[in-house]
């Protein structure tokens, strides 16, 4: 009994060597059969009509072990074979589409969607002190006005975003400690035609603020410096809605449809990821340029020449406004050939200033505003400033006083339509 079975086991071994055997030698005719040119199948032929006869004269002894060494073959035969280079390339292509139709359909989404969010003024309630009297100057319950005897209507179509430097280095006395609204721009853009427009407004323009206690108690309305604005709040959203409203009091109640607050830190990160911004020096109180010379700006360089001014000089707000407007110029046409490049780029300007900055507007309302300027651009011309004098106030600090009725003249100019 032993013996047999003993028997039984070796030819069951000598089986399987032998199967191995074959399966190995009909992956060398097929080799060969292939850099012959010569039919595979021929190959296939042979040892299938070999080992069918080998199966019957061992099909008694071999029993279910046979039975797995079939299913071995088997599983051998369906290995596929590897994917030639060209289907490589061509499925890497199709993914590369895709992701791209995915980027395209995702910029087209949040461009309609920051169309639609864009439409409502963040300033809710507006200062309710009435404006100097100005002649010619009259407001009707059906939204228009008259001006210089001309009727015109509000143009809709404008979006009008509120834009803050915000100063936390300060060595002059700041409203809890929060900071000052050092610079404040009004960035105007078109919806129909992508025009944008900029207004300056000096910090130390006099308009009526809406004043908080520490606890956040309304208190009243004084009138002071617009900078002075931002520390009436928490050094977040209300210090930024209340900036907003007194800009938009001292605009003839002009809708602000969004804000955003930086700190002048961050202007080194602007700087950077456009490449630098190329500049002419306009004073003579930088180590990394004379006046006259055009240099290159780079990190804390702009940061430096953007918010660097005299402070025992009482104008000296004014000459830091001049070097403001002339490295957001630059900034600005640099900013817009990167769009051009790359539709995206405002998310990744977005995206380096989140953790830094204040704003209501979200990754949606910058593509489509970012969206918006690329298509027309931006010259000199379309960055004004509100016209006045300084004069020194009882405190000894500057004063920016209005000239109101030429501030009239550029909001009817640029905000309002004829009827």
């Amino acid at each position: 009994m032993d013996d047999r079975k003993k028997t039984t086991d070796q030819q069951l071994n000598e089986a399987d060597v032998v199967e191995d055997a074959e399966m190995n030698q009909l992956l060398e005719q097929e080799i060969g059969a292939r850099e012959r040119g010569e039919e595979v199948e021929e190959a296939r032929r042979h040892y299938h009509h070999h080992h069918h006869h080998h199966h019957h004269s061992d099909a008694e002894e071999s029993g279910g072990k046979s039975d797995r060494s079939a299913k071995k073959r088997r599983r051998r035969r369906k290995r596929r074979e590897p994917l030639s280079a060209g289907k490589i390339l061509l499925i890497i292509l199709i993914v590369i589409i895709l992701f791209l139709l995915s980027l395209i359909g995702a910029f087209f989404y949040l461009r309609a969607k920051g169309a639609r969010d864009l439409n409502e003024s963040v300033v809710m309630t507006p200062i309710e002190e009435p404006k100097p009297e100005i002649e010619d100057w009259e407001v009707h319950d059906d939204g228009t006005i008259t001006y210089k005897g001309e009727k015109y209507r509000y143009n809709s179509d404008l979006i009008n975003i509120l834009v803050m430097g915000i100063d936390h280095e300060i060595s002059e006395i700041s409203i809890n400690s929060l900071g000052m609204a050092d610079t404040d721009i009004i960035v105007s853009i078109d919806k129909t035609t992508g025009t944008t427009r900029l207004i300056n407004i000096s910090r130390d323009a006099m308009t009526n603020v809406r004043m908080y206690d520490e606890n956040g108690n309304y208190t009243g309305v004084d009138r002071m410096q617009l900078c002075l604005s931002y520390g009436y709040g928490d050094g977040g959203m209300e210090s930024c809605l209340n900036t907003a409203q007194a800009v938009s009091y001292l605009m003839y109640d002009l809708p602000i449809n969004g804000y955003a607050a930086l700190d002048y830190s961050q202007i080194a990160v602007l700087n950077d990821a456009v490449g630098g911004v190329e500049v002419t020096i306009l004073e003579d109180m930088f180590d990394f340029g004379k006046v006259g010379e055009t240099v290159r700006l780079e990190g804390q360089q702009a940061q430096t020449y953007v918010r660097r001014r005299n402070i025992e000089a009482l104008d000296s707000n004014n000459n830091r406004m001049a070097r403001q407007k002339q490295w957001l110029l630059s900034f600005l046409g640099a900013a817009r050939q990167k769009i051009k490049e790359n539709v995206t780029f405002p998310i990744t300007l977005y995206r380096l200033l989140a953790n830094n900055m204040v704003t209501s507007i979200d990754i949606s309302e910058v593509t489509y505003l970012g969206s918006l300027f690329a298509s027309h651009g931006f010259n000199e011309g379309d960055f004004r400033s509100v016209a006045g004098e300084v004069v020194e106030g009882e405190d000894g600090y500057a004063e920016f006083h209005i000239d109101e009725e030429a501030l009239l003249d550029l909001v009817v100019e640029m905000f309002y339509k004829k009827v």
